[in-house]
């Protein structure tokens, strides 16, 4: 994981065809439900906006989720969103990137699209902006002859409107 000034870079598709059992994502404790709530509802406006909104069963859980005790609000946003997630990015106290894939990727679609999830898990607060990165999609121009057969994903963090480019500061959140 590389940490510069302005940008997290995670390398995030290394991970998507590991056949390893893996656990669930982490967990994230103590999170203020009116800054969380605000930033699930912003990332249903961008899913909507993408073309790819969020299921009818997951809308109902994070409605659900914002009539619950302000202290219930983040393990219920987590039910709601992580079975959704590619993985997690774990920021630590020294600016350092940790990604954790998900249990189950979500399928890929030959010849089209897919958006999927990242959960964020922020103890630190930082509000950089979360870049992602794979070899699989590095551009065409960036590449050696040898390596343009390898060039076959393209991904891209949605960070527009009604998404903001920087990470909020929130322990928890969704990209």
């Amino acid at each position: 994981m590389i940490f510069s000034k302005n940008f997290f870079h995670i390398p995030i598709l290394l991970c998507l065809f590991t056949s390893s059992v893996r656990a669930g994502l982490p967990q994230v404790r103590n999170v203020e439900a009116q800054p969380l709530l605000a930033q699930v509802r912003r990332l249903q406006e961008a899913m909507e906006f993408i073309g790819q909104p969020l299921p009818p069963a997951v809308r109902d859980q994070l409605a659900a989720a914002a009539k619950k005790n302000p202290a219930d609000v983040a393990a219920a946003v987590q039910r709601a969103l992580d079975p959704l997630c590619l993985g997690a990015v774990t920021v630590l106290t020294n600016g350092a990137l940790n990604f954790s894939p998900a249990p189950k990727a979500p399928p890929l679609l030959e010849q089209g699209w897919r958006a999927v999830l990242v959960k964020v898990c922020n103890a630190p607060g930082a509000k950089e902006v979360l870049r992602v990165d794979s070899p699989g999609a590095r551009t065409l121009p960036e590449s050696l002859l040898a390596e343009v057969p390898s060039r076959w994903i393209d991904v891209e963090m949605f960070d527009r409107r009604p998404m903001n480019p920087a990470l909020s500061g929130l322990p928890l959140e969704y990209r």
